[in-house]
């Protein structure tokens, strides 16, 4: 239980804030980029939004530390991973790395590449 103290916060909630500056930082860049949270690729626009954004990145990311190392060691791995996709800018301000960019942008590239060759069906909205 978190009782706010320096020591009550293990990994996972640093892996877990971590993974929401990314996801916070790349909404941003798409949309200043953009002009909305759209991610494009191939003429496709990815409407996008935090809550996906940071379950993708849980998923994939995440899951395959998950999946090939120890939990104590996956998490290390994560930090190390995630502390790599960001870097302070000039205005000393927390920006994506290059290779933040990079990752994420193969992400979301593939998925929409899926999407295009019909590997990926639209999900029926429901009210």
């Amino acid at each position: 239980m978190n009782t706010g103290k320096k020591d009550d916060f293990n990994k996972a909630d640093v892996i877990t804030s971590v993974r929401c500056v990314i996801s916070a930082i790349f909404v941003m860049q798409c949309n200043v980029k953009n002009g909305q949270p759209y991610y494009t690729h191939k003429n496709y626009h990815l409407p996008i939004f935090l809550a996906t954004e940071r379950m993708g990145m849980e998923n994939n990311i995440e899951g395959a530390f998950y999946s090939r190392e120890t939990k104590e060691d996956a998490e290390q791995y994560i930090l190390t991973f995630y502390r790599n996709m960001l870097e302070v800018s000039n205005a000393k301000c927390l920006k994506l790395s290059f290779m933040g960019q990079e990752i994420l942008a193969q992400l979301h590239n593939l998925f929409i590449d899926d999407v295009l060759n019909g590997n990926v069906q639209p999900v029926a909205v429901v009210h």
